[in-house]
């Protein structure tokens, strides 16, 4: 069985082809994607720059699939305005990609294509699968259906995307909902991206802050046009913008000039305080814990999350200051009470006399009265009592 046959799996296909040319001043732009004319048709290939990223895509021309007489087009399908004799072709399971390169991070992009349906009658006679074609540009999905039934003419389409890095992967394929003999095919013309406008020169003093710091937005425009800033803000004046995360745009009185927009973060860490224990007696121990942050210090001689002996009595309040990632601080308070030992102490009273006063005893026939004379000192409170009597002896 031959390559084109194995492939098809002797299934009818639709061919879908795409042809994708950049349109404007290209000399202005260095946005560059590497054009899919680079290499002869040939089956289980990819462009000079481009990458197969599923299956195995193939170049095609006009008259047959990957350059192979056995497997002629339908419809007789001409090439695409640009010009080009040879494009990209691939299987409904197979994708194509390739890299936008020297994008500037928040400017649009823009890029204009033509596509078109087309038929082979490779396997026996053609069935008609209308699919899409699926462009994704970063993360961003864009969908192109095809016309449909046996029009098999270019259709002018565009895209318009804003980077998200300095270099941006893109790939193409055919979307459909029937698994079959169908092929997508893309061809650049060109190898440079659109920028809508100019993008501005800005310089942002920082994007991250805590409360209360300073920012400094700049921006100027190459074509002379005077910038404003939203959000009260002057250009290359410091200010303090609000907690949280805010969003300033600069726009230029210059038609040819881009907008710049900005968010500045603003942290105010959120810190919490809490020890394992509320009311502890003095000898015994306690585990402070700090949250809302990266790290934290207490006071008092705490370590978080250590265990930590109180040396005093009394309601302390115990301060951790913690400092997130970026830097920004907060403190937060929690109290421990401490009770102190309660002093132990009685007397008994034998006929009449305390021990208090000098008694040691009484006439055996007479009741001793025992009254319990115990001290603790604030914030500790006497709630239970326990007597333990011997037997003379003891």
């Amino acid at each position: 069985m031959d390559l084109f046959s194995n492939k098809l799996f002797r299934l009818n296909f639709i061919l879908l082809i795409a042809f994708m040319f950049l349109i404007g001043n290209y000399e202005s732009f260095s946005q560059t994607v590497l054009p899919t004319n680079s290499s002869p048709v040939d089956d289980a290939v990819a462009p000079l720059g481009w990458t197969v990223l599923v299956g195995s895509t193939d170049i095609s021309n006009k008259d047959f699939w990957a350059g192979w007489a056995a497997y002629p087009w339908e419809d007789s399908p001409v090439d695409p305005p640009n010009g080009h004799l040879v494009w990209v072709t691939g299987f409904y399971s197979e994708v194509v990609g390739t890299t936008i390169t020297d994008l500037t991070v928040g400017v649009p992009y823009s890029m204009s294509f033509y596509m078109a349906e087309m038929r082979s009658n490779a396997g026996g006679p053609p069935t008609l699968y209308d699919g899409t074609l699926k462009v994704t540009v970063g993360v961003d999905e864009f969908l192109f259906p095809f016309s449909g039934g046996l029009d098999n003419s270019w259709s002018l389409e565009s895209l318009s995307f804003v980077a998200t890095a300095v270099s941006m992967p893109m790939k193409f394929e055919y979307e459909t909902a029937i698994s079959n003999g169908n092929f997508w095919n893309i061809s650049f013309s060109d190898d440079v991206v659109d920028e809508e406008c100019d993008a501005l020169t800005t310089t942002v003093s920082s994007t991250d802050v805590c409360i209360g710091d300073e920012v400094t937005l700049e921006a100027s425009s190459e074509n002379g046009g005077i910038i404003i800033w939203d959000g009260g803000v002057i250009d290359g004046v410091a200010f303090v913008p609000p907690v949280g995360a805010t969003t300033y745009t600069a726009t230029s009185d210059n038609e040819d000039d881009c907008e710049f927009s900005v968010i500045i973060n603003v942290h105010d860490p959120d810190i919490t305080a809490s020890v394992n224990e509320d009311v502890i007696c003095l000898g015994e121990t306690a585990i402070f814990t700090g949250g809302g942050a990266d790290t934290y210090v207490w006071d008092m001689g705490v370590t978080d999350g250590v265990v930590f002996e109180p040396l005093s009595a009394g309601t302390i309040t115990y301060t951790v200051t913690g400092t997130d990632a970026f830097g920004c601080s907060n403190i937060a308070t929690v109290d421990l009470i401490v009770s102190p030992l309660p002093l132990i102490n009685f007397e008994f009273i034998a006929d009449g006399v305390s021990s208090e006063d000098g008694s040691t005893g009484g006439c055996i026939i007479n009741p001793v009265q025992f009254n319990d004379l115990t001290d603790i000192d604030p914030p500790g409170v006497i709630t239970e009592w326990e007597w333990r009597f011997g037997d003379g002896a003891t």
